[in-house]
């Protein structure tokens, strides 16, 4: 879509596009203020400040603002420039991408609350070991808080005995190269001095494909 106006905000250009878009003419736009297009719009107050400031300053301006159009919710990227006489206008619609990037952040909000409320303690590192996440079971469990696990390397703390801290790191490798996960149980210190004993299972963490870290799912036994 793309349209122009003048320094008084009066449309000068009207693309096919704005057409199909919202029903309007050219010929029913051309000349006329916005605020007689669109007057009982909400959304025009935001434009019609941006489109002035692109006036005043003569630097171009990009912003995302709603619309509803003929009963349809529209999300649209609109890039204003100086040019002469006036401002011209380009307007992208992202409704999709807008709903899609909706759609994965209430998947990882589900994501999350699902790991917080596991019955299971839950370690994150990435591929070098670093601990980016732990649950709240691994913390009630444990006795460390998060701020005494993540960022630390995991395959260096006392946690585990040293046998089973050369067995995470074959493992670890293992997975990275495709070998299926395998449970095995051996012990943890707990905060306290404590030694549990601990079912552990290991799972490759991937963005898009590719390996960023790791999985570890211990059960207490």
């Amino acid at each position: 879509v793309f349209f122009a106006m003048d320094t008084h905000l009066r449309y000068t250009y009207w693309n096919k596009a704005s057409e199909i878009l919202t029903g309007i003419r050219a010929e029913d736009a051309l000349g006329k203020y916005i605020q007689e297009i669109f007057p009982d719009k909400s959304w025009r107050r935001k434009a019609e400040k941006v489109y002035r400031s692109v006036l005043k300053t003569q630097q171009p301006r990009t912003f995302v603002n709603d619309y509803d159009i003929n009963g349809r919710h529209y999300v649209f990227e609109i890039s204003a420039y100086p040019s002469r006489g006036g401002v011209s206008v380009f307007v992208k619609d992202i409704t999709e991408h807008k709903q899609a990037e909706a759609a994965r952040r209430e998947a990882e909000e589900e994501k999350s609350a699902l790991l917080e409320e596991a019955p299971v303690a839950i370690i994150h590192t990435d591929l070098q070991g670093k601990i980016t996440y732990v649950n709240e079971r691994f913390q009630a469990e444990s006795g460390y808080s998060r701020e005494e696990s993540i960022g630390k390397e995991s395959l260096q703390l006392d946690w585990f005995p040293a046998d089973t801290t050369k067995f995470l790191v074959e493992r670890m490798a293992a997975r990275l190269r495709g070998d299926p996960a395998k449970h095995w149980e051996t012990q943890f210190k707990c905060k306290d001095g404590q030694w549990i004993w601990i079912e552990l299972e290991g799972k490759v963490l991937r963005r898009l494909g590719v390996p960023v870290g790791f999985q570890i799912i211990a059960s207490n036994i």
